[in-house]
């Protein structure tokens, strides 16, 4: 699942979703990617069959969906 809904093909190479350019971090899996605007908001896409994106239900998401309402996230270097 890339998010990129043009196609359901496997993407190789980085691939913009979307046209928004205020990204300060993105953590990629293998089935979901999770990011954090500049403004500190939380966005997640991929597979949701476990509710493992946070938005409260099971649906995947195909394009990147805003998770909840605050914005003092940030990025934890373990």
């Amino acid at each position: 699942m890339t998010g990129d809904v043009s196609t359901t093909d496997d993407k190789d190479t980085l691939t913009k979703i979307g046209t928004d350019t205020d990204w300060a971090f993105v953590a990629a899996s293998y089935y979901q990617t999770f990011a954090i605007k500049t403004d500190g908001s939380l966005y997640a896409w991929g597979d949701n069959s476990y509710g493992q994106l946070g938005n409260g239900t099971t649906d995947d998401k195909y394009t990147p969906t805003r998770i909840g309402v605050d914005t003092d996230w940030a990025q934890n270097n373990i």
